[in-house]
């Protein structure tokens, strides 16, 4: 585990921004520097955010100011089950915005010092670093006899944007059906426990999901599943064409389906991965919208 000051690259938050969020410009100076600042630069900068700091949950990390001996201790709770990368900035420290390395599930110093910390802004990617997408077919995502609509493909215009969302595939499903892993993994996050969904930003952060943990250091998420329907938990390790879960409607959607995205990190920023699926007939193909497969 590390601690890293504001030099580093930003690796990108895993859910969308709220409203509520923090924005901050990144560039290069002239020395070719890493900047940060909440002032709209002269020269051309990237937009990023920082959330305010989430409570206590049992699927997404967590940080927690406690008094120790005088002083204010501060420290990630994380519950994921794979390498992660956290972000955090305190009003009390400035606008330094600091990078820590977890390699896995615990709970970690973050910072020490006298005085509290302040209000804090969070933001956290999965990943251990600039990793090598090393496989490129899939499995189907699912278990099914029916043919199932790929209703929005790779850019879809509807929610498919954004380099964490770009190369992602909703497949329209009845709700109960079986959800298989589409590579082998380990589980780093099963979150099943909400029941309501909708097009509202409300939802953007609800949506129950199982990420898997790749060997090259991807990662596939399965979102929207149906409230506890997870067959997996955090630890599991899992086989491809295993069930995991069943389809729902949970979170950010407007119906029934299953959204399934590929991620890794790449040049110090998180980003989704093209790939292609083995159909039924054993051949590989690459999805698109309006598909049926």
């Amino acid at each position: 585990m590390s601690i890293r000051k504001s030099t580093f690259i930003w690796l990108g938050i895993l859910f969308s921004a709220l409203a509520s969020a923090q924005e901050i410009y990144k560039y290069k100076d002239k020395h070719g520097n890493w900047v940060f600042s909440d002032k709209k630069p002269k020269q051309s900068a990237e937009l990023i955010s920082l959330k305010k700091s989430p409570r206590k949950s049992r699927h997404h990390p967590w940080v927690e100011e406690v008094r120790k001996g005088g002083k204010r201790q501060l420290y990630l709770h994380n519950p994921v089950h794979a390498p992660l990368q956290f972000f955090y900035q305190s009003s009390e420290l400035g606008k330094e915005t600091i990078q820590f390395s977890a390699e896995g599930p615990g709970k970690y110093l973050l910072r020490e010092g006298e005085r509290s910390f302040g209000e804090l802004k969070t933001g956290w990617a999965i990943g251990n670093g600039n990793m090598s997408h090393s496989q490129d077919i899939y499995q189907l995502p699912f278990d099914s006899k029916k043919r199932l609509l790929i209703s929005q493909g790779f850019n879809g215009r509807f929610s498919h944007t954004g380099r964490g969302n770009r190369f992602a595939l909703d497949i329209a499903m009845e709700v109960g059906t079986n959800i298989a892993a589409a590579r082998p993994g380990i589980v780093a996050i099963a979150k099943d426990d909400y029941h309501m969904g909708g097009a509202k930003q409300y939802f953007l952060d609800k949506a129950n999901h199982i990420t898997v943990y790749h060997e090259d250091g991807s990662s596939a998420v399965y979102a929207h599943i149906l409230q506890s329907s997870a067959k997996v938990k955090p630890g599991d390790v899992v086989k491809a064409g295993q069930i995991i879960a069943r389809s729902g409607s949970s979170g950010y959607s407007t119906g029934p389906h299953l959204h399934f995205v590929i991620r890794g990190m790449q040049n110090g920023r998180l980003v989704s991965f093209p790939f292609r699926l083995k159909g039924r007939d054993g051949k590989v193909f690459t999805p698109r919208a309006m598909q049926k497969i």
